[in-house]
């Protein structure tokens, strides 16, 4: 689940070395507010000595690449950390801001959120090293002797860990257990956006703005949703609106409950009266969205998908949708710039990925598709559209036994795809192997999958 510069994004050209960290180099969970005026910055900087949400305060003043994610960048290798922000974290403890540093990028306040000791004080700058050209995948880090290797293989998976065992602190009332879990999963995964949504409202019980009661409910019920029991956590989550009137998000869960268990109208009024008391609320944009999208109220869908990207620009979901609708308007170009931004937005989000391998392939670009499918598949092993999709390009481009073996594979995932059926049995018919050809046809039609008319008339002399 790794692409290129995962941790620090743009922030490799302008904030840290350009070269190559070796495995064993101690990391740093690190954030950075970047300001232009350096009066902003001392306010920021006083605003968390009082105890403000770095987060938050990231997301709404910073001007850094990484502020769409509340200043995170991750567990950054100390040997890429620039000389003067070494020279700012000597000391600090975790959640204690830095001075404000200046840089050519303005002026800067640094944290730290692990409990690593603190670093030394940098040597003298050597002279710089050439820069290597970008890897096609980061060096793995290197694991500790506790970690088990699943960990340090699969950030992703480390983070989405970390919130769960946090959500599971919440539903027990314990505020401050689950603040240090959410946290650690940003320094597992600084783009795992339900890490900084929940860590916000966190902050939020722990400063007083919610009541500890109504986060309690609403981890109960973020459990009961993940479960799949939607009664429970259509329960839960008004329980913890109507325990405190300002958690205007548990009433958001509720309708996307709702619209998941076939309520989509009721989910409607629901988001839409939220929207008219909370009209910057883009994640309530965003959800109204994809529901008027599945209803085919695409004109409306796509509006407020479009608000939830003016207020909060880095919401890969909102991008992922509207690359959805342009690739099935035929719009590959706004499809392929969507899918990007989503991509860069989240770099672990493999249907974005997947889905940039469509358009690749529909426009000529073979091998780029064939890297976009691989990578989806290594971000989500079990995401079985992308081995479809990958036996499609085999099959387009003539290498037919590797095509079958990704359709098997995409059925072991999910036997239930008629798709896949339907592409395995015309791979069979091109090879003459007519009994498999026809099972597999006969199992897409029973799945309720079109198979094409040409495909069957070439079937029927072989039917005994």
């Amino acid at each position: 689940m790794r692409f290129p510069g995962r941790l620090l994004g743009l922030l490799l050209a302008c904030l840290l070395w350009g070269i190559a960290a070796p495995a064993w180099a101690q990391e740093v969970d690190l954030g950075v507010i970047t300001v232009k005026q350096k009066s902003l910055a001392d306010t920021i900087r006083q605003r968390l000595l009082k105890g403000d949400s770095f987060e938050s305060l990231a997301k709404n003043y910073s001007v850094g690449p990484a502020a769409g994610r509340g200043g995170r960048l991750g567990r950054v290798p100390e040997t890429r950390i620039r000389s003067e922000f070494k020279r700012a974290l000597v000391g600090l403890t975790p959640g204690q801001p830095s001075g404000v540093v200046a840089t050519e990028e303005g002026f800067n306040i640094l944290m730290r959120f692990d409990a690593a000791p603190s670093l030394a004080a940098p040597a003298p700058a050597p002279a710089p090293a050439p820069r290597p050209q970008a890897a096609t995948s980061p060096t793995p880090l290197a694991p500790a002797p506790t970690r088990p290797p699943a960990a340090v293989d699969s950030p992703q998976l480390a983070a989405r860990l970390e919130v769960m065992a946090a959500v599971e602190k919440l539903s027990a009332g314990q505020l401050k257990p689950a603040e240090a879990d959410l946290s650690k999963a940003l320094g597992h995964n600084p783009s795992e956006d339900s890490a900084l949504f929940l860590l916000e409202l966190v902050r939020a019980g722990l400063g007083g703005q919610l009541q500890t009661k109504a986060l309690t409910s609403f981890g109960q019920a973020f459990l009961a949703m993940l479960d799949g029991r939607a009664d429970a956590a259509l329960v839960g989550f008004r329980q913890a609106r109507q325990a405190d009137d300002r958690f205007w998000q548990a009433t958001l869960f509720e309708a996307n409950v709702l619209a998941g268990s076939g309520q989509a109208q009721k989910a409607v009024t629901l988001l839409t009266e939220l929207i008219k008391q909370h009209p910057q609320a883009a994640r309530a944009h965003l959800s109204l969205g994809m529901i008027k999208l599945d209803l085919r109220q695409m004109e409306e869908g796509v509006g407020h998908l479009r608000q939830a990207l003016a207020l909060e620009p880095g919401l890969a979901e909102a991008h992922y949708r509207l690359g959805s609708v342009a690739l099935s308007q035929g719009n590959l170009e706004q499809a392929e710039q969507e899918f990007r931004a989503a991509v860069a937005a989240d770099p672990y989000k493999e249907e974005a990925i997947n889905d940039l391998g469509l358009v690749y392939a529909a426009t000529g670009r073979s091998q780029e598709a064939e890297k976009a499918y691989l990578k989806s598949m290594e971000l989500n092993p079990g995401y079985p559209a992308a081995h479809v999709n990958l036996g499609t390009l085999y099959a387009q481009t003539g290498r037919m036994n590797q095509a079958i073996d990704e359709f098997n594979k995409a059925l072991i995932l999910d036997d239930s795809l008629g798709d896949a059926h339907v592409n395995l049995s015309v791979a069979y018919t091109l090879r003459g192997e007519w009994e498999a050809a026809i099972k597999h046809a006969d199992l897409a039609a029973q799945l309720g999958a079109e198979v094409p008319q040409v495909l069957l008339d070439k079937l029927a002399p072989h039917r005994k």
